[in-house]
């Protein structure tokens, strides 16, 4: 019998029990009644469990397999319950209360829910009791000397009267949970050591217990004092919520951008700047921010945007940015001396836009899908220049400003899940696919359709991951991840170089700012290729990897300054192709043979500054087509 957390919408959890069986059989008993900690009763017709509500919980009863739910009482501000246990002749729950004063106890009940005994009665942490198989001891955790550890006593089977308190154990870092065996031989219980959380076993042997080393001088005094501040806190005045003292910024990060390249040329050079972003206490506002300079020609790029959730849903968007790309290349003519000169021309492209969205949310616990709608206005300049960076003299754009409006449609769905010591996503699939158009407002009727003067466009983009964990040794499963995504443009504006091909992807979506070891989340990567080397209004790309754990490091450098996780590794297969121009367009860009490449790579994943939790990965591609020197890279985040 588990308790499992399902969602009722974007915002609620509610746990909820199920019974699961041997071969994988479940059957749900409850529904939104916000239950955890369930205990069976030995005859397995009854549970006892923690149910949240009011601000607080109270302790009930279960019926199986019908669910019934039977208070053990009323919801009180001032009592909280956890970790209730049947005795193993079903005769007593061992629950541990808290009240005010710092006051957490273990109580002894009937199953109709009166208190007989107080088991424990000082503010030390007094939590986890289990029985012996034979109900004669009660086992739990207590930090009553100042470090948890085991602790028992004898409980009269008739009356429930407790015996006095014996010391099991005494570690110096910590122990907690503990359970007799089934033959009342060994004691199991959870040990913290200098690696973290482990499982110890020692004989069960009630005679070797001992009399309790002194209570630690924390508890015992200070506890009306802890009562008076409780007391106080309840008539604290209220005050209306303010969101913008806890949405300010906490932290900043460092930005960079690599530089936009059209067919081997840096048309935009490399930015670098930072990222601020916050969030209010309750979630209901959120703002992000980023600027980054390319020191050498002055461009500058920023991004604001803000998500309001007040409505709960939809959840309502604004954002304003400003970016540079490459737009492409062509060729100019003119005459020198009588002669005619061809020069290979480079298109840059400033793109400013204000736009919102608005999005529909349906979450589940092991699956979340989401409909995105959003529009924008853009305004967009194209500066010429060569290969340098500099004016082409004897060159000019006819059309250099441009107004333009777009819309557009997401919709995506995620049952992708990892574990504690996964090696990266582990099970599950996640789908996306978004349709976009664009437009040029107030354009003449005598443009419309032309390239080059028509920038409106077309575009249906899709996306898809999928993970499986197979066997295999090591500290987790292996993985086999696959990846594919295709996209078709249409209309004027889609040319040759509307979808670009290439490159090593990184830095997903969750990680900002952390682009320093070059690449973003690509659409269509293929590892081995410079990114851009193809492009057209058609693209596709596919990845195929296996994951595999290599080692658990688990070693820090000072007290916060680094902490090495664990390196994992994986061989990889990549291809793809991008094709295709506008219909008219003089310069034809046919499909040729897909790119393809392996390679390997190792990914060590860390903890800076006790921060999040970074994917640091290193790789070498060797191109399969148009075969070049193996390439050597190194990114912030998975692959996929």
């Amino acid at each position: 019998l588990i308790s499992q957390l399902e969602a009722l919408g974007p915002y609620r959890l509610y746990g909820d029990l199920t019974l699961r069986a041997p071969g994988g059989r479940e059957d749900r008993l409850t529904e939104g009644a916000r239950l955890s900690s369930p205990h069976v009763r030995a005859d397995g017709r009854l549970a006892v469990a923690v149910q949240d509500g009011g601000g607080t919980n109270r302790l009930v009863l279960v019926g199986i397999p019908e669910g019934g739910i039977r208070p053990l009482g009323d919801f009180e501000l001032d009592e909280h319950w956890a970790y209730p246990r049947w005795s193993p002749d079903g005769e007593w729950i061992v629950a541990s209360r808290w009240r005010p004063g710092a006051r957490f106890d273990l109580v002894l009940l009937r199953p109709d829910g009166e208190v007989v005994w107080t088991l424990t009665d000082d503010r030390a942490v007094d939590t986890t009791p289990g029985w012996s198989p034979d109900g004669r001891w009660l086992l739990w955790s207590s930090d009553r000397t100042g470090i948890s550890n085991i602790f028992a006593l004898e409980i009269d089977a008739t009356t429930g009267r407790p015996g006095p308190v014996r010391q099991v154990t005494h570690v110096l870092e910590g122990a907690t949970h503990p359970a007799v065996h089934p033959t009342g031989d060994w004691l199991v219980y959870s040990r913290y050591g200098t690696t973290g959380w482990d499982l110890e076993q020692i004989p069960f042997a009630p005679n070797t217990f001992f009399d309790p080393f002194p209570t630690d001088p924390r508890f015992l005094a200070g506890g009306e004092r802890a009562v008076e501040r409780y007391s106080a806190a309840l008539d604290a005045p209220q005050r209306p919520y303010r969101p913008l003292r806890s949405a300010l910024p906490r932290w900043w990060s460092p930005l960079f951008s690599e530089a936009s390249t059209v067919r081997g040329v840096d048309v935009v050079g490399p930015r670098y700047g930072l990222s601020l972003d916050g969030r209010d206490l309750v979630g209901r506002h959120a703002w992000a921010g980023e600027a980054l300079l390319d020191p050498v020609d002055g461009r500058w790029e920023g991004a604001l945007s803000w998500r309001w959730a007040g409505l709960g849903v939809p959840v309502l968007g604004v954002s304003a940015d400003q970016r540079w790309d490459g737009a492409g290349a062509l060729l100019g003519r003119r005459t020198v001396e009588g002669a005619e000169v061809v020069d290979t021309l480079y298109l840059a492209e400033r793109e400013r836009s204000l736009g919102g969205t608005a999005t529909l949310i349906r979450a589940r616990a092991r699956s979340t899908s989401a409909l995105t709608l959003g529009a924008r206005g853009i305004r967009q300049s194209l500066v010429l220049q060569d290969a340098l960076g500099a004016p082409p003299p004897g060159y000019r754009l006819g059309r250099p400003e441009r107004s333009l409006g777009e819309v557009r449609a997401g919709l995506s769905l995620s049952t992708l899940r990892g574990y504690s010591f996964s090696n990266g996503l582990e099970d599950g699939v996640a789908l996306a696919v978004q349709a976009r158009r664009r437009w040029e407002p107030g354009l003449a009727d005598s443009l419309q359709g032309v390239p080059g003067s028509d920038l409106g466009f077309g575009e249906w983009t899709g996306a898809m991951r999928l993970f499986r964990g197979v066997g295999g040794p090591g500290y987790s499963r292996w993985v086999v991840a696959l990846r594919g995504a295709g996209g078709v443009g249409s209309g004027p504006g889609a040319g040759a170089f509307f979808f670009n091909l290439g490159g090593a992807s990184g830095q997903p979506e969750g990680i900002t700012g952390l682009g320093s070891f070059g690449g973003g989340s690509l659409l269509f990567p293929v590892r081995g290729y410079a990114e851009g080397i193809r492009s057209g209004r058609y693209a596709w790309a596919g990845s195929a990897e296996l994951r595999f754990p290599v080692a658990v490091i688990h070693r820090g450098i000072g007290p916060a300054l680094l902490h090495f996780d664990r390196l994992s590794g994986g061989v990889f297969f990549d291809a793809g192709n991008a094709w295709g121009t506008t219909p008219g367009a003089s310069s034809p860009n046919g499909a040729g043979e897909a790119l393809r490449s392996a390679g390997g790579e190792l990914v060590l994943r860390l903890t800076p500054l006790w921060l999040s939790v970074l994917d640091f990965r290193g790789g070498v591609a060797f191109p399969l087509v148009e075969s070049g020197d193996p390439v050597f890279y190194l990114r912030l985040g998975r692959s996929f």
